[in-house]
């Protein structure tokens, strides 16, 4: 299965997130203002059959939340380990969601404006692989 069709297929098991812009190309425009959610797909390593040929793509997928509150991260996170952790894309070849680390919620690098207070994020990663 390509990159693409991988990718495509973990990005569209991500649910929709009412109130929530959801942004899939690992990083938020430059325009955007929280809250909003990150998600990306990469590939991270792969394993090889002894003529070098690729049998095993490995890959992660990140979801990045970003608010105000640490209650409003923290209430979406639950969501989303709650819906994911273990989540099948049903698609030939990539493996069920494996949840991979959480960093909790923490105050980010992203002053709000209004505030003059840093917007709270949290980073959920999920172990994928596929062939």
């Amino acid at each position: 299965m390509t990159y693409r069709a991988t990718r495509d297929a973990i990005i569209n098991m991500i649910p929709k997130l009412d109130g929530w812009p959801l942004y899939t190309g690992g990083i938020a425009p430059a325009n955007a203002k929280p809250p909003w959610v990150v998600a990306g797909v990469s590939e991270t390593t792969r394993t090889h059959t002894e003529s070098q040929t690729t049998d095993l793509h490995i890959g992660k997928l990140d979801i990045r939340i970003v608010a105000r509150t640490q209650l409003a991260v923290d209430t979406l996170a639950d969501l989303l380990t709650r819906r994911l952790d273990g989540a099948d894309p049903h698609a030939a070849g990539v493996s069920p969601l494996i949840g991979d680390t959480d960093t909790g919620s923490m105050p980010s690098d992203l002053i709000d404006p209004d505030t003059g207070s840093p917007y709270m994020m949290r980073v959920l990663t999920w172990r994928v692989a596929w062939n």
